[in-house]
């Protein structure tokens, strides 16, 4: 299964990283960091240096289409993920959020980040919707 990460310069990302090239059945075909965009994971972490990675990119429907990516890692900071899954709502594949924004309900999301919570429609949302 092909897999994109978002957030892919983050400790969460890292460390997902590490796992997925683990696994027998997925393949990382895109990393996305739009603060480290066209920079090499292995110069920005030298512990890398083993692996070949895809050079990061910016966050775009366009690029996730293009690799055909059927798995998309959100491993963003708290309130980030919202603005991508917005971006997504069309999108077939399937995405799992790291992040704490999909988590818990609105209001009780709100009481513990500085951010506002998500849409209970979108919150519920199933990969079959």
């Amino acid at each position: 299964m092909k897999c994109t990460i978002v957030g892919a310069t983050g400790y969460a990302a890292i460390e997902l990283i590490r796992l997925i090239e683990l696994h027998p059945h997925l393949e990382i075909v895109s990393l996305i960091s739009d603060s480290q965009t066209n920079q090499e994971m292995n110069d920005l972490y030298s512990f890398m240096n083993n692996k070949q990675f895809p050079v990061l990119t910016a966050f775009s429907l366009e690029q996730i289409e293009a690799v055909e990516t059927d798995l998309l890692f959100l491993a963003t900071p708290s309130g980030i993920s919202t603005k991508y899954l917005k971006q997504l709502d069309d999108w077939k594949g399937t995405v799992i959020d790291l992040s704490g924004d999909l988590r818990l309900e609105k209001s009780l999301y709100e009481k513990w980040y500085p951010h506002e919570g998500v849409d209970a429609v979108l919150q519920k949302k199933q990969p079959t919707d």
